[in-house]
């Protein structure tokens, strides 16, 4: 269930990450910003699946720090959204 879930969350950010590359510019900042509510959601259940043993230590790291780097870019492009 808790795999399911992971799953189903990435892929929803998938799409709407997607769906933020073609919206126009005066609609991107709302889905950039479900997309950072989404990447926060996805941390939560990634440390619940290591703190229930799915993941070891190494594997656990590389997934949150991929997320991290998801996050910031999210974090720039919303940035550079608002500010135009």
């Amino acid at each position: 269930m808790l795999g399911d879930r992971l799953q189903s969350l990435n892929t929803q950010i998938l799409e709407n990450l997607i769906r933020a590359a073609y919206l126009p510019t005066d609609k991107k900042a709302d889905q950039l910003r479900e997309i950072n509510i989404q990447l926060e959601q996805l941390r939560f259940l990634l440390r619940m699946a290591y703190e229930l043993g799915f993941y070891n230590s190494n594997g656990y790291q590389q997934l949150f720090e991929q997320v991290q780097a998801i996050g910031r870019s999210v974090g720039g492009w919303l940035k550079k959204v608002t500010a135009a």
